[in-house]
């Protein structure tokens, strides 16, 4: 009977242990605090073509260092709601001080849309400023009669506007397989190319660099080199930019953009070491594509956002250096709809939510089935107390979900382990019971 107590005393305090911790994880994640100085709390008002699912990413920004047409600053995107890929469309919008951005009089989005190209998959947009011809292009990848599941050759395609408002026919410039995210910058008469060359072993890849005259005939690629490292890994998506030095903004991982990095070089292709110049804090579930702009001695880092929702925005952080930046609030922003809908969320209503649904995703059957195995197995073993039961149950249920462990956060590895606990502990319970009672019921 000690032993037995023992047992049961070890496997409650495990459950306590856990559960107590996940919750203490879970309510700092959502109150203190919420953001971190150097990551926005609030996401750029930019209307897509998309009605009422406002949600753009993979952000590329000039400044025409005058009002060019009415505006100075010129922005390409691609809305991506909830990761549709189909609508997936290179767009532009323009503004005068970077964070009010608006659709100019006369442009219809996007500018590319799938139909022209027989393509449902148009994405990582580019904009650049021709001084030679005074003119802005759009460079953009896609495939041409393919689809996202059937493949077909990555392409890069261009578009040129002399106004910003009405835009060419597409041009095929290269082929583009294997590489992702590419920037463009056009100074000294040629057109610079990076892309990220992507690992078919992780989920990261490595900066490359090609030039041209005319933008047709391509230089080879060549790595970068980061303080003398031929190639730098987890490199996922990320913008070059060019003013005085080039700059470079990413982030490292597909599936955790927990910070955007940046470096600079003289030449584009020899980079110092990159460093952390936005940390994700609590509340976006991760950063996504930044492009970094210098302007009026001032920095501008425009960065895609997710939500815990799965929903696509912009945010921004500003600063005097690349190492001060400070992320954007709603009071530069303004009122907004969505902005205010984002802040409800991180509520405490929003947080029992999340809870709900969690545990919710967890009450699978073979869980069930799981603990009426164990308790089989143990029953013709003659072994049938409530701590060995449970405690069988608990290991092997928790193990049913151990290929996710390492998607999930601590404070969800903890309250998943809490609840799996109380779910082998309620159907063990519930096995014993019966099997005392058909024990009675046997021996009358």
């Amino acid at each position: 009977m000690r032993y037995k107590s023992k047992a049961m005393i070890i496997l409650l305090v495990l459950l306590l242990l856990f559960g107590g911790f996940g919750c203490i994880l879970t309510l700092s994640d959502y109150f203190s605090p919420m953001f971190s100085d150097s990551e926005g709390s609030a996401v750029l008002n930019i209307e897509t073509y998309i009605d009422g699912e406002n949600q753009p990413t993979h952000p590329s920004v000039i400044d025409m260092g005058e009002e060019w047409n009415g505006f100075r600053y010129w922005m390409a995107y691609s809305p991506y709601p909830n990761a549709n890929g189909a609508e997936e469309n290179p767009c532009v919008c323009v503004s005068n001080d970077v964070i009010h951005w608006v659709t100019p009089d006369g442009l219809y989005n996007p500018i590319a849309f799938n139909e022209e190209t027989a393509c449902d998959e148009l994405k990582d947009p580019h904009i650049v400023y021709n001084s030679d011809l005074d003119r802005l292009e759009v460079w953009y990848l896609g495939r041409l009669d393919s689809t996202i599941k059937n493949g077909g050759t990555l392409t890069l395609f261009r578009k040129v506007s002399s106004d910003g408002i009405h835009w060419s026919e597409y041009e095929v410039i290269r082929t583009l397989d294997g590489y992702l995210s590419p920037s463009i910058a056009y100074s000294g008469r040629k057109y610079q190319l990076w892309a990220i060359q992507a690992s078919t072993s992780d989920s990261g890849g490595a900066l490359v660099y090609s030039e041209s005259i005319d933008g047709k005939d391509w230089l080879p690629f060549v790595n970068c080199t980061f303080d003398g490292i031929t190639e730098l890994q987890k490199v996922w998506h990320g913008a070059v930019s060019h003013d005085n030095l080039y700059r470079f903004v990413f982030i490292k991982d597909s599936g955790k953009g927990k910070e955007i990095l940046y470096t600079e070089s003289a030449d584009g292709t020899t980079w110092q070491e990159p460093r952390t110049i936005i940390q994700k804090k609590n509340f976006w579930a991760a950063f996504y594509r930044p492009c970094i702009l210098y302007s009026n001695s001032k920095f501008y880092c425009i960065y895609g956002v997710i939500t815990r929702d799965n929903e696509w925005y912009l945010s921004m952080s500003t600063g005097a250096s690349p190492d001060e930046l400070r992320g954007i609030s709603s009071k530069e922003i303004g009122a907004s709809e969505i902005n205010s809908a984002i802040m409800m969320k991180h509520s405490i209503i929003h947080l029992v939510k999340d809870v709900y649904h969690f545990i919710q995703s967890l009450c699978r059957p073979e869980l069930v089935f799981i603990c009426v195995f164990v308790a089989f197995a143990l029953l013709l073993s003659r072994r049938s107390s409530f701590d060995v039961m449970w405690g069988f149950s608990w290991l092997l249920c928790v193990l049913r979900f151990y290929g996710q462990l390492r998607w999930l956060a601590l404070s969800d590895i903890c309250l998943l382990v809490f609840t799996v606990g109380i779910i082998s502990a309620l159907c063990a319970l519930a096995i014993v019971k019966l099997v005392e009672m058909l024990f009675v019921s046997k021996r009358k």
